[in-house]
């Protein structure tokens, strides 16, 4: 089975006005590899379309990286994923309002082309309607 911790989920509104689910789609990294790595790709990109307004998650995942075991000292490194919409999806954001689900911080960050306008607990944003 695979893990949903290192992938982005895309979704898009179907129409102006309305939150209702037309596709969901998994996303391969841009290196074509099923997963991304928080070691060596923070952002987890997927392409989204411009001119609609979109959901998608950034992933949960982390690694660590620890010095080897019965040795002393050392540093212990914890590598995870960017949670707020990144600088490319506000540039892509267009005149649409955008949704990213912070999978590991457990927020909806709500953002357009000006940066993020509202943060919401997961908890408490609205189910989209199917």
């Amino acid at each position: 089975m695979e893990s949903y911790e290192e992938r982005e989920i895309k979704w898009l509104i179907d129409k102006p006005g309305g939150l209702f689910l037309r596709r969901r789609r998994l996303e391969p990294t841009p290196s074509g590899s099923a997963v991304a790595n928080p070691k060596t790709d923070a952002t987890a990109s997927i392409e989204l379309p411009t001119g609609v307004s979109t959901f998608h998650s950034h992933p949960s995942g982390t690694v660590v990286d620890s010095p080897p075991a019965n040795t002393f000292g050392g540093t212990t490194t914890t590598y995870s994923f960017t949670q707020t919409p990144s600088q490319t999806d506000i540039n892509n954001a267009g005149t649409s309002t955008n949704y990213v689900f912070g999978r590991s911080s457990g927020k909806v960050y709500i953002y357009n082309s000006n940066g993020v306008q509202v943060v919401i607990p997961m908890k408490q944003f609205v189910t989209p309607k199917r």
